[in-house]
């Protein structure tokens, strides 16, 4: 079951990083300097007998672009984002994933500070109960 519970949030977690569009709010004020970040992600489970350990990947940050994506992206179509919205320097959305099991739905926010962020993404998995996953970033240089 831990090990299903697994897969299910590397699906949801991957597709919401991946899946996520700009915001129709106005994002020009958003504190965020553009450029290659790294993000640090820690998942959180209540039912785990042990702690995971952080991982960390990098990608570009833009104002048009103010979700991380992670790594190599495939599309997902059972994945919708159902809002998004930026207020101030934070950026907050809702992704909905449907498979087999249900759905799997995800709400995140990060707060931006120039060349970092703090965050979090809270994610409802069918069956598996609920997960956290603590998001930092630092802006690390230019994109290629």
């Amino acid at each position: 079951m831990v090990k299903k519970s697994f897969v299910l949030l590397g699906c949801a977690f991957t597709a919401l990083l991946f899946t996520a569009c700009s915001s129709s709010s106005d994002s020009s004020n958003v504190n965020l300097q553009e450029g290659r970040w790294q993000i640090t992600t820690e998942v959180k489970m209540a039912n785990l007998p042990f702690a995971m350990p952080p991982t960390s990947y990098t990608t570009c940050l833009t104002q048009d672009d103010l979700v991380p994506e992670q790594g190599i992206q495939q599309d997902n179509n059972a994945c919708e984002i159902t809002s998004q919205n930026v207020k101030g320097n934070t950026v907050s959305w809702t992704i909905t994933c449907q498979s087999d099991q249900g759905a799997t739905v995800s709400n995140g926010s990060i707060t931006y500070a120039g060349d970092t962020f703090n965050g979090k993404i809270t994610t409802e998995i069918p069956g598996a109960g609920t997960t956290e996953q603590v998001l930092s970033g630092k802006r690390i240089g230019d994109c290629p």
